[in-house]
């Protein structure tokens, strides 16, 4: 996980749930959600923290693939309207 030095300080700190359940041609569902992760920076957003990833059942059973989930906590310096 890439680490934001502790000398650089932004104004805005984000919390993200991440979830899916389907992967686009040519991604494994353990590749979706870092992918996304990783499409932050080019956004502005810098990763602080990530958890691991998490394996949900779909709900109701047998409604669909099952899920991979995730939290990404980011930081920026544009607020939530940017």
């Amino acid at each position: 996980m890439p680490q934001v030095p502790k000398s650089i300080r932004f104004s805005h700190k984000y919390v993200l749930a991440l979830g899916a359940n389907i992967a686009p041609e040519g991604f494994t569902m353990s590749q979706v959600l870092p992918a996304a992760i990783s499409m932050l920076n080019q956004h502005n957003l810098k990763l602080t923290e990530e958890s691991r990833l998490f394996l949900t059942p779909a709900f109701p059973a047998g409604s669909g693939p099952d899920f991979v989930n995730m939290v990404a906590v980011c930081c920026s310096d544009e607020g939530p309207d940017a």
